[in-house]
C-alpha cells in the first residue's frame, strides 16, 4: 500500500510528472506557537501603535505605523508557524487574519486610555477593561472627535467621516496581516521525507509567452523536460514565462518544477514592479532530472 508520504516524493523515473500536493499537516504545537507569537506581538505593538498614532500628528507617519502594525503581526505569526512545520496555507493565513483582527481590537484599549489621560478625563487602566465604559467612550469620541485636519482646524473630525477613518484603519491592519501571510506562504514546498522546507529558486530561465502551450503540454502531458533547454530564450522584457525549481537540500527526495507567468511594469517615477502568477503549477520530477536542470540553468 502506498504511504501518504509517497504522494509528495518525486516519482522515480516518470514518463509523466505528477502534480505536487502539500500534505496540509498542521502540528498542534505549531498552531499553538503561532497563536502565542502573534498574540504577544499584537499585545506589545498595540500599545506602541496606540501612543504613536495619538502623539504623532502626521498622517503619513500614522499610515506607516498602521501598515507596520498589521504586517508585523502577520509576519511573526507566519514565520513561527513555518518554523514549526505547519504546512497548511489556509491554517497559517487564517490564523494571521484572526490575529490581525485581534490586534486591531486590542489596540483600542491603550488608545482609549492614552486619549482619556491626554484630555484629563480621569479614567484609569481598569476602566478601559470595562466593556460598558469602552462602548460609551467610543460613542462620545465618535460624536465629538479628538483631532482635526490641518493646523488651523476649527473643529474635530467626527461622525461618519471619523467612522470611515476607523474602518480604513481596521482594513489596513487586518489586510496587511493577512496579505503578508499570503505572500510568505506563496510557492512554498515541504519535504515530507526529512520534514524540512525545500529551497525554491525562481526566474531561472525565461521564455516568450508564445511558447507557453508547447512548454505546458510537453512537460505536463509527456514529461519531456528537454524542451526547457531547447526552447529559445525570451526577447520580451515586459512579459515572459519563468522557470521555478524547488528541491530538498537535505535528502534530495523532493523535487518540483513550475513555470510562472511574469509581468514587469514601470510607473511614472521609474519604479519597477514584477508580478507573477502560476502558469504550470508545481509538478514532481526525479532527483536526476532536478540535477540536470540545476546544472543547465545555474545562476
Amino acid at each position: 500500500m502506498t504511504t501518504p508520504e509517497a504522494t509528495y516524493r518525486s516519482p522515480v523515473g516518470p514518463t509523466r510528472p505528477t502534480p505536487y500536493v502539500s500534505s496540509g499537516r498542521t502540528p498542534i504545537v505549531g498552531l499553538a506557537a503561532g497563536l502565542g507569537a502573534g498574540t504577544l506581538v499584537a499585545l506589545v505593538l498595540s500599545v506602541l501603535y496606540a501612543y504613536g498614532t495619538l502623539y504623532i500628528p502626521i498622517v503619513q507617519v500614522e499610515f506607516l505605523l498602521t501598515v507596520a502594525f498589521g504586517a508585523a503581526v502577520g509576519a511573526s505569526t507566519t514565520g513561527v508557524m513555518h518554523r514549526f512545520h505547519v504546512r497548511s496555507r489556509a491554517v497559517v493565513v487564517g490564523t494571521s487574519l484572526v490575529l490581525g483582527t485581534l490586534a486591531w481590537a486590542v489596540s483600542w484599549l491603550p488608545w482609549l486610555y492614552a486619549t482619556m489621560q491626554r484630555y484629563g478625563s480621569g479614567a484609569g487602566a481598569i476602566d478601559v477593561l470595562d466593556p460598558t465604559f469602552v462602548g460609551v467612550a467610543i460613542a462620545q469620541i465618535y460624536e465629538h472627535g479628538t483631532w482635526g485636519i490641518g493646523s488651523s482646524a476649527t473643529s474635530n473630525v467626527s461622525g461618519a467621516m471619523l467612522g470611515a477613518v476607523w474602518v480604513c484603519e481596521a482594513a489596513t491592519i487586518i489586510g496587511f496581516s493577512t496579505g503578508v501571510s499570503l505572500s510568505m506562504t506563496k510557492g512554498r514546498v515541504f519535504c515530507e521525507t526529512c520534514e524540512s522546507w525545500c529551497t525554491v529558486s525562481g526566474d531561472l530561465a525565461r521564455w516568450d509567452l508564445d511558447h507557453g502551450e508547447t512548454l505546458r503540454s510537453s512537460i505536463v502531458e509527456r514529461g519531456e523536460l528537454s524542451i526547457l533547454s531547447s526552447t529559445p530564450a525570451a526577447v520580451m522584457i515586459d512579459r515572459w514565462l519563468a522557470l521555478k525549481l524547488g528541491f530538498c537540500e537535505q535528502c534530495g527526495e523532493t523535487n518540483v518544477l513550475a513555470i510562472d507567468s511574469m509581468t514587469r511594469k514601470v510607473d511614472g517615477k521609474g519604479n519597477v514592479t514584477i508580478t507573477d502568477r502560476p502558469f504550470v503549477p508545481y509538478h514532481c520530477i526525479s532527483k536526476g532530472e532536478m540535477r540536470t536542470l540545476r546544472q543547465t540553468f545555474r545562476r
